[in-house]
C-alpha cells in the first residue's frame, strides 16, 4: 500500500497571499447577487457594465461577466502584480468571448475614465486609503 504523500506545512512565507486574502474576506457570488439586486432596485433595469474599484485580483468582475452574455466589467488596481495573479487565477480560466469582456486597468481609481458604469463599487474600505477629504472627495467625483 503506498504511502500518503505529506503536504508541505503552510507557512506565511510559502502561502499565496491573494489566495487567502479572497477565502478570508471575499465571496464574489453573493456580492455580485447583492450589486445585481441593489442596481435593480434602483435603476429599474439590470445591470451590465460594471467598474469594480480597487479591484485588486479582480475576482468580482470575473464573477460579474461569468455569470451572462452581454456584461462587461471593468477592474481597476494600481497594483501591477496583483492584477497579473488575477488574470491568471480569474480571466485566464474563463472562455475568450468572456475573457474579452473584462478589461483590468493599472491605474489611480480617481484618474479621469471616458467608461461609463452601470454601478461602481469600491469593496472592503479599500477607499480609506484616502485619508484627506480632498482625496476622497475627488474618489467621489470620479465614481460618479
Amino acid at each position: 500500500m503506498p504511502k500518503p504523500s505529506r503536504r508541505a506545512a503552510l507557512t506565511a512565507r510559502s502561502a499565496d497571499r491573494h489566495a487567502l486574502y479572497e477565502a478570508a474576506v471575499q465571496d464574489p457570488e453573493r456580492d455580485v447577487r447583492l450589486l445585481e439586486r441593489i442596481h435593480a432596485r434602483v435603476a429599474k433595469r439590470p445591470l451590465r457594465v460594471f467598474r469594480e474599484d480597487f479591484c485588486g485580483t479582480a475576482a468580482l468582475s470575473a464573477t460579474f461577466v461569468r455569470r451572462g452574455e452581454g456584461r462587461r466589467a471593468i477592474g481597476v488596481d494600481l497594483d501591477a502584480s496583483t492584477l497579473a495573479w488575477g488574470r491568471r487565477a480569474h480571466l485566464a480560466p474563463l472562455p475568450p468571448e468572456t475573457r474579452a469582456r473584462v478589461s483590468l486597468v493599472r491605474a489611480d481609481v480617481r484618474a479621469p475614465s471616458r467608461v461609463r458604469a452601470d454601478l461602481t463599487a469600491a469593496f472592503n474600505f479599500s477607499w480609506q486609503v484616502f485619508r484627506a477629504r480632498e482625496d476622497l472627495h475627488a474618489y467621489f467625483r470620479s465614481a460618479l
